[in-house]
């Protein structure tokens, strides 16, 4: 069993993960490979983080930043690859300033690993929706690992791309009831109600809301807290509040609905301002997802229900089907 998860900064990628490698194998065959390299503060303090979360979970955590050739698992073993960027990354950019791999072994690793595990869990991130231009050296990373990411496509079983959270299910599908659910991000109470629209720049998300939703521009506030039951623009609020995305919550769910472009996406910023905003956006998405009635993407104008359906709640997403009554796609 091979499943790929793909997902932005803070699109709670890793939690999924993390539950399907705990569902995959019993304790002693849980095999968590870390590729991020503990190279200053912030990338400690992630890695802080991800152990904190993962402790009691029986996982044998094996830090690998590039060599996987040597790795002998034992029978009926169960792995995740934490993730495919960084290894990437490892393999083309040593930090030693040695020969870089050749993209062939980014594939050649992935192979051995599939070959030595019963299920292997691969996390990927997206980074080509922002549509920036590069360096020659990062857009060559750019088409190694997009190259590597369909090639798990086309042969996994599972493809996963996780958005504020929640699961998006391309193909296959997930076991039993949702594994990234509001128990993830724990809420004192129900959604009320609650809306959140996300969708790249550009998508059509403020013309949805008012066409399907009856609102006007004086309902609609911009990044800012007031009485009007929209808040469009909640990137933005986020920048120019720099705090932990919990102490958000309160202001932001006194809204009907709730309006974000979706930042997470892209190469990692080398600011380290601009990587701390991207993450609080994806997390503060999440939270908000786990508390809201319905959560709905849109692209190209068109609407896709994550969570919730135009008619009905809609849970574990494995397809795509016309919903005519929301002029859209539902997942059921």
């Amino acid at each position: 069993m091979l499943t790929l998860i793909c997902g932005g900064s803070g699109s709670g990628k890793s939690v999924l993960a993390e539950r399907l490698l705990a569902a995959a194998a019993p304790s002693g065959r849980r095999f968590y490979l870390a590729t991020m390299r503990p190279d200053g503060r912030e990338a400690g303090e992630r890695i802080r983080r991800h152990r904190a979360r993962r402790a009691g979970s029986g996982f044998i955590t094996l830090e690998r930043y590039a060599g996987l050739a040597d790795l002998n698992f034992p029978e009926g073993a169960a792995a995740l690859l934490e993730c495919l960027g960084n290894l990437a990354a490892n393999l083309m950019f040593p930090p030693s300033g040695g020969p870089a791999s050749a993209p062939g072994e980014i594939w050649r690793s992935l192979e051995r690993l599939r070959r030595g595990t019963r299920e292997l869990i691969v996390v990927t991130n997206e980074i080509f929706s922002d549509g920036e231009d590069y360096s020659p050296e990062t857009e060559n990373y750019r088409t190694v690992l997009a190259e590597a990411n369909r090639r798990l496509g086309e042969c996994g079983d599972r493809v996963v791309e996780m958005v504020c959270g929640l699961p998006l299910v391309h193909k296959g599908e997930l076991p039993g009831e949702p594994l990234v659910s509001p128990r993830d991000f724990p809420s004192p109470g129900q959604g009320g109600g609650m809306i959140l629209v996300v969708g790249g720049r550009g998508a059509g998300k403020m013309a949805y809301v008012k066409s399907a939703y009856g609102y006007a521009d004086s309902d609609i506030s911009a990044a800012e807290f007031d009485s009007r039951p929209v808040l469009a623009d909640l990137q933005s609020l986020v920048r120019e509040k720099p705090v932990p995305p919990e102490a958000l919550l309160p202001g932001l769910m006194k809204r009907k609905i709730i309006i974000c472009d979706e930042v997470g996406c892209g190469v990692v910023p080398l600011d380290p301002g601009e990587r701390a905003w991207r993450d609080r956006v994806g997390r503060l998405c999440a939270l908000l997802a786990a508390r809201a009635d319905r959560v709905i993407r849109v692209c190209c104008g068109l609407p896709v229900f994550i969570k919730g359906g135009a008619f009905a709640e809609v849970n574990s997403p494995s397809a795509l089907e016309v919903d005519s009554g929301a002029n859209g796609l539902r997942h059921s």
